[in-house]
């Protein structure tokens, strides 16, 4: 199966909101009401977040009419990490093949380097690492991830299904958990049988494709890729081309190189 790391391609954030105006025009209104109301959580937890009026009135505007009430929590926390990637700046990397193979098979130093706070989406090559690899729940491509750190707890919300042929996309919350906990899960196996990453779709492994079975493996695969990350902080930055396929993202981004 082809594996596409050639240039960034269109983000969630694009995909979730419903111009590409919106998060400019909507977005500095959240930002009031919460300095407005004076309590920091309402910009660091999710949970609070959600309990703004303008984030109650952006979330009833970007969901379907018929989405199941269920959704509703899912559409928060993206909202959540939308918001906090506009309020950074747009921070996107993009993870090359070499760099995920890498960080699959080797752990980097370097997580004590992390700043005390800061929003990123880091995409991963394209149909490299799936998640829903069972008989009951067909397999979708990971795109990447949204990771929001702040007074030492991280929280990431992985994104997967971002395909041509479809509106939408799926989401996978993960728990957060303390940034000082992230080196231990670095080499931490997260599998029973201890094979993570390995992958079970029919010919995954001739491919040389990825499996991601659970949060725990998210997270590792997070813990062993923001070494990175800090590392291609200074890279020059890079835009895609128009009229591409996949379709290019409109946001500058940056490339995490292997070693």
């Amino acid at each position: 199966m082809p594996i596409h790391d050639a240039y960034a391609r269109r983000t969630p954030f694009e995909i979730t909101l419903p111009t590409p105006d919106f998060a400019g025009e909507r977005f500095p209104a959240v930002l009031e009401e919460a300095d407005t109301q004076g309590f920091p959580g309402h910009l660091t937890d999710p949970s609070a977040f959600a309990l703004l009026g303008e984030v109650g009135a952006i979330l009833r505007e970007i969901r379907d009419a018929d989405d199941p009430p269920g959704l509703i929590d899912q559409y928060g926390l993206l909202l959540f990490q939308a918001f906090g990637f506009w309020r950074a700046g747009h921070p996107l990397y993009l993870v090359s093949e070499a760099a995920a193979r890498d960080a699959v098979t080797k752990v980097e130093p370097g997580l004590d380097r992390l700043p005390a706070s800061g929003t990123v989406y880091l995409q991963l090559p394209q149909h490299l690492f799936w998640v829903g690899a069972e008989p009951e729940t067909p397999p979708e491509s990971l795109d990447g991830f949204f990771i929001t750190w702040n007074g030492g707890l991280l929280t990431v919300l992985a994104v997967a299904g971002v395909r041509p042929d479809r509106a939408g996309l799926s989401t996978l919350p993960i728990p957060s958990v303390p940034v000082e906990d992230l080196t231990s899960m670095a080499t931490e196996t997260m599998r029973e049988e201890g094979s993570d990453f390995s992958s079970t779709m029919p010919g995954g492994d001739l491919d040389g494709l990825y499996g991601v079975e659970s949060a725990g493996e998210l997270l590792k695969l997070v813990a062993r890729l923001l070494p990175r990350l800090l590392d291609a902080s200074d890279a020059e930055v890079e835009t895609a081309p128009r009229g591409s396929a996949p379709e290019g993202s409109n946001l500058p981004f940056r490339r995490i190189s292997g070693s």
